[in-house]
């Protein structure tokens, strides 16, 4: 799995790749769910955001539904560690890319529903 920093760059170089943002996910979705309860740091939306947009892109809005699903589940849980419930953390709620999840999560559910007829 890459680092941090080197997966980070990935969101300017490889952010019209699929694989390459669902693999993002994937080891951000590790790193939060192996790191100890009380001790998880959010992981960057970003990630989950252009995923969630290139599955649009393809109308591929069950897969769409999943991503920003994922998303919701690890921000849920951030929510209910210590240092987050005293004030300390990063305030992801107010960044642009956990809001656009939040709404894509809602339109995706409706595509799909329209889709499936």
């Amino acid at each position: 799995s890459l680092a941090r920093s080197a997966r980070y760059s990935l969101l300017y170089t490889k952010k019209d790749n699929l694989d390459a943002m669902l693999d993002c996910c994937e080891q951000e979705e590790q790193e939060f769910w192996s790191t100890p309860d009380g001790q998880r740091r959010i992981p960057r939306p970003a990630f989950f955001q252009r995923a969630a947009i290139l599955q649009r892109k393809t109308k591929n809005y069950e897969a769409e539904v999943a991503i920003c699903e994922r998303w919701a589940k690890i921000s849920t849980a951030y929510q209910t560690q210590p240092f987050v419930k005293r004030g300390g953390g990063y305030p992801y709620e107010s960044s642009k890319a956990h809001q656009d999840l939040l709404k894509r999560l809602e339109k995706a559910k409706s595509l799909l529903a329209a889709q499936k007829g």
